[in-house]
């Protein structure tokens, strides 16, 4: 029992859900995970590049990964037991841990996991469950959330889960498993893709065959070198493997939405040493994709073979162009086959397959990127540990982080397009100056490194990322020495403006001015460290770490550490602009007000109205405009005179502005100073001061009070929830199952289908026979063996099939319907 001192909030349920029996440990789990997550083991050179997450959230359900065991929690149960006990708590004045106590947790009964957990990534659609161990690879069916009707469960008490162990003879000790990602393209949202140790990508479409890759990409340099070539011009980047040359993350370009270009069909991935490389086109064969992203690149690819065909026929000696000319022809051939295969979808959206694809060469791998800046040296201790691709509309953005607690943030310069490897010894023409060229540095995509943040980590440590799933330019660092959220808004803000004044078609000095502006903003990255291992005396690695987004619940993170401890941090929402300007103006009036108590007045005594400035308006006059050529006169001497009078008064008032903005803004300085003295005098005063017994008493019921309305404020939004989102009725849940029998009765082994085709195929042959005893009666060369007797019953046996065929397709119509 512990005793409050304040009111309860809705959110306080974050504090008690570490003391939940789904964190429990038995001695021998706690020694394999410390044995399975000691990144410091020299012995295995990737220690630090194995992904690492063994906590994960489905809608509201909690997944948490203990050894090889799967546990699963509802966090709504969690929040809606917190609602009903907690006024108990205000009145009481203490608080207790018996109530999750009531509150169980799911184990999944996994039988074919039989190795430790280290890595849990959910799809998009919330079905399947990709679950990695260093050698193993399985992917999980999760029950419908909520446990429905249809949940069973074993002898133990365990949920019933199939399990489907993926590349079975692929991973193991030559081979395992990195990093695991699901390919948000993905038609069935069942395309994995897979990076193990031997720098290969693979992508396994697991509704199909789990057993084989369906797409295989080799990242390793020899591959590249191997099938490089000479080119005429530039040169050839010939990498000699090793274990800095090996890759170690990928990520994959995000969702086809649309006003995107080629990232959703780009995957990037780095080697040990930082080099970045990307792949182009890559998508599972069955894709879905936005309709107005391939008409997009349709148009933009048209426009570009338009423009170099131009160039070329101007100087047709120049090689780049043709080069360019024929590459625009393959991806505009590439997205004319994905348009042909095309299927209407859901909304905006449409089906495609890759396979239709009549491009006959292997993809090319592009890189590394030039990067310009002061990129970190990788190199003996320091290695990359993971990647992450942050998308916005103003920009793209790699994120590359460093065993040695430094965050990199590349802005992509140039978009990587489709790109394909040309054969060697082509006898075809146009292939060989295609592949010098695509093998030239001329082509490489381009990067700027933007800022290295330092985590200022005192040892080597893995660095895992994750994104923030409500603002695209946020992300988080979990790490051995605890938990960052880092925040590149000020950074995306500022060249949105950038680009805004470009796309308006500024002119050239408004554009420079807007680079000038852009330059002096501040773009840095906001770095904000929500747990610290020193602080907090954990001093223990993180192993995982999820965020919470839904409106019931709360906007949080939850981040585990090696010996199953949760730590739960309420994030905050931003506000709007409208929001954020209120409440700035309300605390200028509530100063504005309070100003008269300060002892010591204001510096700003008189108010500062910006002047107005206006440029000098010189009309040249007629004989001397146009293409006249100006003939020195007195007049026109005179012209120029009184023009240059205008100019240089009109700069004289420039100046004058310019020095009383500077005094000005010394003086506001030399305010802020005297304010933030006064502020400070008034803080320890406050100090000083002891709470009397009574305002005490009165802060601690109000605060009781809004703790008891904001729980009924979530009590009431939990039952409007429930009312738009109801469980099933037993009426429908006979419903579902009769629907369940009568997909059964059509499309099961033995149902209408089957039987259907069954009878239509005899129709067919019996139709055939019918046809050749006709065409021997009408005058066939043999003689027809069957007499009108026979041709007679054969007729009335087809007129009931075909009876049979029509009854049958009216009563499949109808269960349909």
């Amino acid at each position: 029992m512990k005793s409050q001192s304040l009111a309860i909030l809705p959110n306080d349920w974050l504090e008690y859900l570490a003391n939940h029996r789904i964190f429990e440990l038995t001695s021998k789990d706690a020694q394999q995970a410390s044995r399975t997550f000691d990144r410091a083991n020299q012995y295995d050179t990737f220690a630090q590049q194995y992904q690492t997450r063994v906590i994960v959230l489905r809608g509201s359900d909690l997944i948490v990964a203990v050894g090889s065991q799967l546990r699963l929690l509802d966090l709504n149960a969690v929040k809606d037991a917190w609602i009903e006990v907690a006024p108990q708590f205000i009145d009481a004045g203490q608080a207790s841990n018996d109530w999750l106590l009531d509150i169980p947790y799911k184990t999944l009964a996994t039988p074919s996991i039989d190795f430790t957990i280290e890595s849990l990534n959910v799809n998009s659609k919330g079905n399947l469950l990709a679950v990695a161990g260093q050698k193993r690879l399985a992917v999980v069916c999760l029950p419908p959330t909520g446990f429905s009707h249809t949940t069973t469960y074993s002898s133990q008490g365990q949920v019933e889960c199939k399990v489907f162990v993926v590349g079975r003879d692929i991973y193991g000790d030559k081979a395992r498993v990195l990093k695991a990602e699901w390919h948000p393209l993905s038609e069935t949202m069942t395309h994995i893709m897979v990076l193990s140790t031997d720098s290969v990508l693979r992508m396994f479409d697991v509704s199909g065959s789990i057993d084989e890759s369906e797409q295989t990409f080799d990242l390793s340099p020899t591959y590249q070198r191997n099938n490089a070539r000479r080119p005429s011009r530039g040169i050839v980047l010939d990498d000699d493997l090793g274990s800095e040359d090996e890759a170690v993350s990928f990520a994959v370009g995000g969702k086809s939405q649309k006003g995107s270009g080629w990232e959703p069909f780009t995957v990037y991935f780095t080697l040990r040493n930082g080099h970045t490389y990307a792949l182009c086109p890559v998508l599972p064969f069955n894709s879905v994709v936005h309709n107005r992203h391939l008409e997009s690149l349709a148009c933009v690819v048209e426009a570009k073979t338009s423009r170099v065909l131009e160039q070329y026929k101007l100087d047709q000696s120049d090689g780049e162009s043709k080069a360019l000319y024929y590459l625009f022809r393959l991806q505009s051939q590439w997205i004319s086959d994905l348009i042909a295969s095309a299927k209407t979808a859901d909304g905006d959206k449409i089906t495609v397959r890759t396979t239709d694809s009549c491009i006959p060469f292997p993809i090319q791998r592009q890189g590394p990127f030039r990067v310009e800046g002061q990129p970190t040296k990788a190199g003996g201790q320091n290695e990359v540990s993971d990647m992450l691709f942050i998308r916005t509309e103003a920009a793209n953005a790699i994120i590359l982080a460093f065993t040695d607690g430094i965050i990199e943030t590349h802005l992509l310069g140039s978009a990587v397009d489709p790109q394909w490897l040309m054969p060697n010894n082509s006898n075809t023409e146009w292939e060989t100056e295609l592949g010098q060229f695509l093998h030239s540095t001329d082509v490489l995509p381009k990067a700027t490194v933007h800022e290295a943040i330092d985590l200022k980590i005192q040892s080597s440590t893995s660095i895992m990322l994750v994104r923030d799933p409500l603002y695209s330019d946020t992300f988080y660092a979990y790490h051995g020495a605890g938990l960052h959220r880092i925040a590149l808004t000020k950074l995306i803000n500022n060249i949105a403006v950038l680009e805004e004044a470009y796309q308006t078609g500024a002119s050239h000095q408004d554009f420079e001015k807007a680079m000038e502006e852009y330059s002096a903003k501040d773009s840095q990255a906001d770095v904000q460290c929500l747990i610290e291992s020193s602080i907090t005396r954990i001093n223990e690695p993180l192993i995982g770490a999820t965020i919470i987004t839904d409106v019931y619940l709360s906007y949080s993170i939850l981040a585990l550490t090696r010996s199953y401890k949760l730590t739960a941090i309420e994030l905050g929402l931003r506000q709007s602009q409208l929001a954020s300007s209120s409440n700035t103006s309300s605390k200028l009036g509530s100063g504005q007000a309070a100003e008269s108590q300060i002892p010591n007045g204001s510096l700003l005594t008189e108010s500062y109205t910006v002047p107005e400035l206006t440029q000098p308006k010189i009309l040249v006059p007629q004989e001397f405009g146009g293409k006249k050529e100006v003939v020195i006169t007195e007049e026109s001497l005179l012209f120029i005179t009184k023009s240059s009078e205008k100019i240089y008064s009109s700069i004289k008032e420039l100046n004058k502005s310019r020095i009383q903005a500077e005094k000005r803004m010394a003086l506001q300085e030399m305010e802020i100073h005297r304010q933030i003295e006064q502020v400070q005098s008034l803080c320890e005063r406050l100090e000083q001061q002891q709470i009397q017994d009574e305002q005490h008493k009165k802060i601690l019921d109000a605060a009781q009070v809004h703790g008891k309305l904001a729980l009924r404020i979530d009590s009431v939004l939990r039952k409007v929830m429930g009312s738009q989102l109801p469980e099933l009725s037993s009426e429908e849940k006979k419903w579902v199952e009769s629907l369940d029998e009568i997909q059964t009765l059509v499309a099961g082994d033995q149902g209408y289908i089957k039987r259907l085709e069954m009878l239509q195929n005899q129709v067919s042959s019996l139709q055939e026979r019918a046809a050749k005893i006709q065409w021997r009666a009408l005058g066939g060369t043999r003689k027809s063996a069957l007499t009108s007797a026979q041709v007679a019953d054969l007729r009335r046996l087809l007129d009931k099939q075909g009876s049979l065929v029509q009854e049958t397709k009216e009563r499949v119509g109808a269960l349909l319907s």
